[in-house]
């Protein structure tokens, strides 16, 4: 199960197969990542969710001797609760919506505003949460004062897909009940760990076992319902990057934040 700007390096052993075999690589049936009702509307020739092949592989020849994976392929440090700045208050990143548009903390995007939450003390690794708020559950639980819900009575944030009624599936209600790939530019983090509120589980069933979260990532697909904490190391470089959903669309209408390393 891979995002927008997600990336996978595949190692595909052919041995045993004969000359002229033919595999397919396929992109499987889910569901859970839109609402129903907005993945009805995306139609074409690919819908979201639909079954069809991405690319074929005919082995041409059968040769004598053929390339091993190595036992290991890199050493990555695994974070303890210990190595973290702020293991008991993780720095969030909250995707909602506001007035015909989509935030992250609170906020579009406008240059050189940063945050207090958005400023990391240099050579630190820092704790983050990542999850959709749509109720305004940040400026009343978190304490920050954003003001950041659309109101709990709008139907929102009820988890993935919303079976049974109550969501809104087009428009910029649907749009935020919505997986969100969540990309930190050049700044590879280690993925801690998943929660899920599991209001629809028949549907995060669908993507759960295709999730990916061993290895470094900079991108991270959220789902609606979901919680993902994050381990993220920030070294000696001081300066600013971005963090963004890498759905194309909602960077042109402003989600996407900056970091400040001081």
């Amino acid at each position: 199960m891979l995002a927008p700007a997600e990336r996978v390096d595949l190692w595909v052993d052919f041995s045993g197969r004969a000359a002229g075999s033919r595999l397919v690589m396929r992109s499987g049936e889910f569901e859970g990542l839109l609402p129903p009702m907005a993945q009805r509307m995306m139609g074409g020739e690919l819908p979201m969710g639909d079954d069809y092949p991405l690319f074929a592989v005919t082995v041409a020849r059968v040769v004598s001797d053929s390339p091993k994976l190595p036992e290991k392929l890199a050493s990555i440090r695994r974070y303890r609760a210990e190595d973290i700045a702020n293991p008991d208050k993780p720095r969030p990143i909250a995707l909602s919506m506001g007035h015909m548009s989509v935030m992250l903390n609170g906020r579009a995007y406008d240059h050189d505003d940063v945050m207090d939450i958005e400023r990391i003390p240099v050579d630190t690794a820092q704790l983050f949460e990542i999850f959709h708020d749509h109720g305004g559950g940040m400026g009343m639980g978190m304490g920050m004062g954003m003001g950041m819900g659309m109101g709990a009575g709008m139907g929102m944030g009820r988890g993935m897909g919303m079976r049974g009624g109550g969501m809104m599936g087009g428009g910029m209600m649907g749009m935020m009940n919505m997986a969100h790939p969540i990309h930190l530019h050049g700044q590879p983090f280690e993925i801690l760990s998943r929660s899920y509120n599991d209001a629809a589980p028949d549907a995060y069933a669908t993507i759960r076992d295709g999730l990916i979260d061993s290895g470094l990532k900079d991108t991270v697909l959220v789902a609606p319902g979901e919680t993902i904490r994050i381990a993220k190391p920030f070294s000696d470089f001081k300066g600013r990057f971005m963090y963004h959903c890498h759905n194309l669309e909602h960077e042109d209408m402003g989600m996407m934040r900056e970091f400040s390393v001081e």
